[in-house]
């Protein structure tokens, strides 16, 4: 019986495993196959940079790591009216706002670039994938994390629970030449 909590256990412990790493490697393929660097980025006039097109459908997340602080996510058919004054008005709000990050939730499906202006080249990582697909990679994450734990706490018990005696039956029939039993 004992024996028996340690292998479910364990079992339990290597499906949390297999939820835990696939949900790592599911969000990172999702976010590495659309994930581009500032090598992506070339300079139109002096001090613009424009990243290459980025193309959103509908429930997309744009992430926006680094980069200047007059920069910001448009409309391809925005683009030539966006200048180092407006840049900042002209552009997408993100729907988060972190100390170096950008986040772009619901978007209308389009054609979108980052522009940046700057005097030398910036240091920025873009990525985009759909949201349900990050969420699913999360979902598994978190999933494979709680069966880990379960699975380790089961084998824990199992190993330091002692076996309980057994109960003689007082009806069995091999013991029927042992007095005590009858009643």
């Amino acid at each position: 019986m004992i024996k028996r909590m340690v292998i479910i256990g364990l079992i339990i412990l290597i499906i949390g495993g297999a939820l835990f790493f696939g949900g790592l490697y599911t969000s990172d393929q999702i976010i590495s196959h659309n994930s581009h660097t500032a090598t992506s980025f070339y300079n139109s006039t002096s001090h613009e940079y424009i990243s290459s097109n980025i193309t959103i459908k509908s429930g997309y997340e744009v992430l926006v790591e680094g980069g200047p602080s007059n920069a910001g996510l448009v409309n391809i058919n925005r683009l030539s009216s966006v200048n180092s004054t407006n840049v900042n008005s002209s552009t997408m709000q993100p729907s988060e706002h972190f100390s170096n990050e950008k986040v772009y939730v619901g978007l209308p499906s389009g054609t979108y670039v980052y522009v940046m202006f700057n005097s030398s080249k910036p240091s920025v990582i873009y990525e985009y994938a759909t949201l349900s697909a990050v969420e699913t990679g999360g979902f598994m994450v978190i999933a494979g994390v709680i069966a880990g734990i379960a699975g380790l706490a089961i084998m824990i018990v199992g190993t330091i629970r002692k076996p309980k005696k057994p109960i003689k039956d007082i009806y069995d029939i091999d013991s029927l030449d042992d007095v005590k039993n009858i009643k």
